[in-house]
């Protein structure tokens, strides 16, 4: 029997529904289009257009795994983020749109500092340093991750990427960096783990179950790295240069706030576009 597009459209939609996930038909055109090779707008100019057995054989099996939580970026391969298609899949956080707000905000505390450089502490993807670099294109990036499995999307998206002002460096926050270069960042930028056991425990499945928990556990109240970056982010920026860290939770905001007051200036909390504090911020004297 035929299958067409706008058929296998809808029993997509209807599937993903079942399984109580949330925005199903913006999901099932994600899908087809990664399954068809289309624009999702193109899917409605050709709903009349066959789906072979093979390729609604194939479209099952991407559903079945979506419907138990894996997340929709391990299936299709791909996240964009802001001007970039990202690779993603297993043992690599995917980059979430509050980060991109995180880039924006570090865009424009560089706005009028010549080639400056910058330090993207936990990489993961390189969504934050890959974007820097790309839309500050006199920019000099060091960028550094801990995790083997991470770092390998982000060496792949690197050289995805073509860009030739991207350092990567593997170990654990400042450790890949050499000494020369402490007091020479204009700007130290990080999406660290910010999660409690209890918090990561009410996640979402396809947060809970299927993402590293190497990028998302830091400590019993889940200030762990974000303070370690504190103290340490110190020495490594120049004068006047600002450190930038996204992380969430109310009580983990005054906490860290009162902690980046001790030593920088100019601390302020940032909210994201739902409202809720999101980024943290101060500047080296």
């Amino acid at each position: 029997m035929k299958m067409t597009v706008g058929a296998v459209l809808d029993r997509v939609t209807t599937d993903l529904e079942r399984s109580g996930i949330s925005g199903a038909r913006n999901e099932a055109e994600v899908l087809l289009s990664h399954l068809l090779g289309l624009r999702r707008t193109d899917l409605y100019s050709g709903t009349e257009k066959a789906v072979s057995v093979s390729q609604a054989a194939q479209l099952d099996k991407m559903v079945a795994s979506r419907c138990t939580g894996r997340p929709l970026q391990y299936i299709t391969g791909v996240q964009r983020f802001r001007r970039l298609s990202l690779k993603v899949g297993p043992g690599v956080l995917v980059p979430r749109p509050e980060t991109e707000m995180l880039v924006e905000r570090c865009l424009e505390l560089l706005e009028g500092v010549q080639d400056p450089a910058v330090l993207d502490l936990g990489t993961g993807s390189g969504a934050i340093a890959l974007s820097l670099a790309t839309e500050r294109p006199d920019c000099r990036v060091w960028a550094t991750e801990i995790s083997e499995d991470a770092l390998w999307w982000a060496e792949a998206n690197l050289k995805n990427s073509g860009l030739s002002n991207v350092e990567l460096g593997y170990g654990d926050l400042f450790s890949p960096l050499p000494s020369s270069e402490k007091g020479n960042f204009d700007l130290i930028v990080s999406n660290p783990p910010y999660l409690s056991q209890e918090e990561l425990s009410r996640a979402p499945v396809e947060v809970r179950d299927h993402e590293p928990e190497m990028a998302l556990l830091s400590g019993d109240k889940g200030l762990a790295t974000c303070i370690r970056i504190i103290r340490e982010a110190f020495i490594w920026l120049k004068p006047g240069g600002h450190l930038v860290i996204e992380t969430a939770g109310t009580s983990q905001y005054e906490d860290l706030r009162i902690f980046l007051a001790r030593r920088y200036e100019g601390v302020q909390i940032t909210n994201d576009l739902t409202g809720k504090p999101r980024f943290v911020e101060g500047r080296r004297p």
